[in-house]
């Protein structure tokens, strides 16, 4: 009896002080736990008694594990990189967002010159892969005097003992030395590990875009591609390239889900908007391109534009080197370099990931059917609109077309034929030094921005930051260009157009031509057909007619 009336009390105790309200609610089901002291009691065991006997094991099982990271936050060592003002700090990853926590808001742990910080991150649950770490510096009511704050890097380690590198070296707020300054919030992307180390150089870039709707979609409808300085859509297509502050220039491409039409809706007026609202944002003076991105899909939800459209956003510092690309769907960007020596062996093709789809669908509903690759109409003339606006039917000479042993019709000297050669001598190859990850929830189903509830959030978007060097190239294009042709095919016709000094212009033209001749040849293999073979079980070969955009840029 003395043994009962102390494990009630107790129990009591523990119950009152220990557990949480939704603890004592199932209190009643902990009665079934035994222990050996229910052998001194004749009758059945109380829950409370039940609860004191194993406190450990009862409650343990309904814990939910918690997940910790590890962040080591390095301020920068310059005259006033130091903040008075603390800083937010967040994970996100694939499957979702960490906790939100406050650093340097004390004494002790203030974000001081030169300081590391190392502080824990918990998260609900695993956090599949880190897309980008937000920092958010709080802001000052009274005056932002000491306040401003140079972050160096950010390093992360997760649960399984990875260690991954997020630079910044960028000031949040107004400098106390100097003009500096930047915004209090910024998106850290993770820097590629042979990158995290190598020194990038300044560059400058020049740009250049094509696009071109779909033949069918001209006959129906009678319109055109456009494309002007700096802005192009055809189809559901769309692009844009501009210069923005502090040497940062921007590019992007977007592809609006045809499904769409059935709805009566237009999804090119949405990728047309998302391109619009990212040069706005970027001519504002943003250099995050996860935010960009924000402010992009931020802005068209408050035009009320409706469909849905993928996206790729790409930044480049021009005085640092740095890329950083944003991407959500299966429009992307290739980095292309070249080589110092021609490759041992093979074709130097990169197929990080297989492609593509059949035609875009709204991802909330299923696809109706996948048409066979093969089941094209006649093949069309490709169409298009020159920067005077004029239409564009005329084929693009190949650069390396020109005649060799004759000139004005006479022989060619020695001197001349050697020169000839000379410039006809195999061209520098290209080699894929980055491409952006394809965002699909299934074949045909790409990641997508919208109006509509399934839509895709932002932070789903696959982020990279590159260093990039004078002579790269960079191509964007929607799935119209990597539906049709491959990465190797891609940077062998840069390789042959940049040996004939061919610039960002030629360039898209000539892609944009090859991938259309490709997307009407019913025997070629393509991505989209080996993709599309892959996921049906069945031998399909052709390309796939669609809008196509391409947008190159030159590094120099």
């Amino acid at each position: 009896m003395a043994i009962r009336r102390v494990a009630r009390l107790l129990g009591a105790v523990y119950e009152l002080q220990v557990l949480p309200a939704a603890a004592r609610a199932s209190t009643a089901a902990a009665a079934t736990i035994t222990s050996s002291a229910d052998a001194l009691a004749p009758t059945a065991p109380h829950p409370r008694r039940a609860l004191l006997q194993f406190p450990t094991q009862a409650t343990i099982q309904h814990v939910q594990a918690v997940h910790t990271y590890t962040l080591t936050i390095t301020t920068g060592n310059r005259r006033g990189a130091g903040s008075l003002a603390p800083a937010w700090v967040q994970l996100v990853g694939t499957n979702g967002k960490s906790e939100r926590i406050l650093v340097g808001e004390t004494d002790e742990d203030r974000l001081a010159r030169g300081s590391v910080r190392t502080v824990s991150v918990p998260a609900p649950e695993e956090l599949g892969q880190l897309r980008f770490v937000n920092v958010q510096r709080l802001g000052s009511s009274i005056s932002d005097a000491g306040t401003g704050w140079f972050l160096e890097h950010v390093v992360v380690e997760t649960p399984e003992q990875q260690r991954l590198y997020f630079p910044c070296h960028a000031w949040f707020g107004e400098a106390d030395a100097g003009v500096m300054h930047g915004p209090l919030e910024r998106n850290l992307l993770p820097a590629a590990p042979e990158d995290a180390e190598i020194a990038s150089e300044p560059v400058r870039l020049s740009a250049s875009g094509m696009a071109v709707p779909h033949p069918d979609k001209v006959k129906q409808d009678g319109a055109k591609g456009v494309n002007r300085k700096g802005f192009g859509h055809g189809g559901e297509d769309s692009y844009f390239y501009c210069a923005g502050k502090n040497g940062v220039f921007a590019l992007g491409v977007a592809d609006g889900v045809f499904m769409w039409r059935e709805s009566g809706i237009d999804s090119g007026v949405f990728s047309r908007a998302l391109m619009k609202l990212s040069e706005q944002s970027v001519q504002a003076g943003s250099a995050d391109v996860v935010k960009v991105m924000q402010d992009a899909a931020a802005g068209a939800a408050a035009s009320g534009v409706k469909g849905s459209s993928t996206a790729c956003i790409v930044l480049v510092n021009q005085d640092t080197g740095q890329l950083w690309a944003a991407n959500l769907g299966d429009s992307g960007c290739l980095l292309l370099r070249p080589a110092t020596a021609p490759p041992a062996g093979g074709d130097g093709s990169h197929h990080p990931h297989p492609a593509h789809h059949p035609q875009q669908q709204p991802y909330q509903h299923h696809p109706r059917h996948h048409a066979h690759p093969n089941h094209h109409q006649q093949q069309h003339q490709l169409h298009g609109r020159n920067h005077s606006g004029s239409h564009h039917h005329s084929h693009h000479p190949h650069p390396g077309h020109s005649g060799i042993g004759r000139h004005h019709g006479r022989p060619l000297t020695a001197a001349e034929n050697a020169a000839a050669a000379a410039n006809h001598a195999p061209p520098v190859p290209y080699t894929v030094k980055f491409r952006t990850n394809q965002l699909e929830h299934e074949f045909g189903r790409p990641y997508q921005l919208g109006h509509h509830e399934a839509a895709d959030s932002v932070e789903k978007c696959d982020v990279a930051m590159q260093a990039v060097r004078p002579g790269d190239v960079l191509v964007l294009g929607t799935d119209g260009l990597l539906d049709n042709l491959s990465d190797a095919e891609i940077a062998r016709e840069v390789a042959v157009c940049r040996s004939h000094g061919s610039g960002p212009s030629v360039i898209a033209h000539r892609l944009a031509r090859l991938a259309f001749e490709a997307s009407y040849d019913k025997s070629r293999s393509t991505p989209y057909s080996t993709a599309a073979s892959e996921h049906f079980d069945m031998v399909y070969s052709g390309g796939k007619p669609d809008d196509i955009t391409v947008l190159c840029a030159i590094c120099e």
